[in-house]
């Protein structure tokens, strides 16, 4: 009988495919980003229109911040074990909320973000224009939605990897008394 046609039986997802989510995850974060947030128009003395363009990383300096954490996160991935994937799997919800609330703030208000930028660039803080957004905050928002999913993703599959004691602390067993220590070298293990 074929198990594919009832679809029941299904390959566990293993854990560099989960590391390759997270690090694609980690890629769109900072893709979404890098580019213009947010557009303004300044003034100087000696120029009336000075038009700004201010990029997701300096409007929100904490979505990079989040994309260099999900890049750690793929890395902490391939060497923790099961209690580590939890932690692993939290920083990543974690990072997916710091996003979307990173990106909401800057749509709900984008005043504060391209006064800033504007005193910066013209050395004067008054805004001569509108400020606009762009679509790529909005991005943001639905992206730190996804990396809160990919988050859940990894507590879901990380449950089927196998264990190691390379991965899991609790599976070495230390030896009790110095003959069990020496017996333990002599078989190539650390019984540190």
């Amino acid at each position: 009988m074929n198990d594919h046609a009832g679809g029941s039986s299904r390959r566990p997802v293993g854990r560099g495919r989960a590391i390759v989510v997270v690090l694609v995850t980690a890629g769109v974060v900072f893709a979404v980003a890098a580019p213009a947030w947010v557009r303004a128009v300044g003034s100087t003395a000696l120029v009336a229109h000075v038009p700004v363009a201010i990029s997701g990383t300096r409007a929100s300096t904490a979505v990079g911040a989040a994309s260099l954490v999900l890049l750690a996160a793929a890395g902490a991935l391939s060497l923790v074990g099961r209690a580590g994937r939890w932690v692993v799997a939290v920083v990543v919800i974690a990072a997916g909320v710091l996003v979307a609330a990173s990106a909401l703030a800057v749509i709900v208000d984008p005043v504060p973000v391209a006064t800033a930028s504007v005193a910066e660039q013209t050395g004067a803080g008054a805004l001569s224009g509108p400020v606009r957004l762009t679509v790529f905050p909005y991005l943001t928002a639905a992206v730190g939605v996804v990396v809160v999913a990919v988050g859940v993703f990894v507590v879901r599959v990380s449950g089927t990897w196998a264990t190691s004691a390379r991965h899991d602390v609790a599976a070495a067993v230390v030896p009790d008394d110095d003959h069990s220590a020496w017996d333990a070298l002599t078989r190539g293990d650390d019984p540190t």
